[in-house]
């Protein structure tokens, strides 16, 4: 339990810094994008990096040949899913505040920025441009998406693929692949 809780911090982290990569990139580069209206490709892409760096990283890490050090699969899905679930809280928490102040009782008037509302939209920063245009689609997002994207890096990293290594080089000093 206590590894599944280690590697969840590690996938809030990561998630934590690409908002916080996401809130720099905003500052610096937010209206350059906006004219050119890639904004949310890049802030999707910040995110991707994050979540898939941690995947890899550990994958890579547990596919060394170290005895006694066993590719764990089911320990970083389970991580992986805690996340979700924690995303998904978040997400019911928001869409019932809302669902009870639009029947006029406790909570805010529809619409308005509540604190679940505020706390949603912080947590989802990266992709809350998708979600501006409210198909469910855009709302499930970002609770499946970081589920797939750490699942799928932990498998690359066991089966020691880089990108970095394998593909860049051959794109930028054209050579031929394999």
């Amino acid at each position: 339990m206590k590894k599944i809780l280690k590697l969840t911090w590690g996938i809030v982290g990561a998630h934590l810094s690409s908002i916080f990569l996401s809130f720099m990139f905003m500052l610096l580069f937010g209206g350059l994008t906006d004219k050119i209206g890639i904004t949310e490709y890049f802030l999707v892409l910040i995110w991707f990096g994050a979540i898939y760096s941690v995947g890899w990283h550990k994958g890579r890490k547990d596919a060394r040949n170290i005895k006694g050090v066993y590719p764990d699969v089911k320990s970083n899905t389970i991580a992986a899913l805690i996340f979700t679930v924690i995303t998904l809280v978040m997400l019911l928490v928001r869409v019932l505040a809302f669902h009870v102040a639009a029947g006029g009782q406790i909570g805010n008037e529809p619409g308005g920025l509540g604190i679940s509302d505020v706390a949603y939209r912080l947590w989802s920063f990266p992709v809350i441009e998708f979600m501006q245009r409210g198909t469910l689609i855009t709302y499930l997002v970002p609770v499946i998406f970081p589920f797939a994207v750490y699942v799928l890096s932990y498998v690359i990293g066991l089966k020691k693929f880089s990108f970095a290594e394998k593909v860049l080089p051959k794109v930028l000093y054209k050579k031929k692949f394999d």
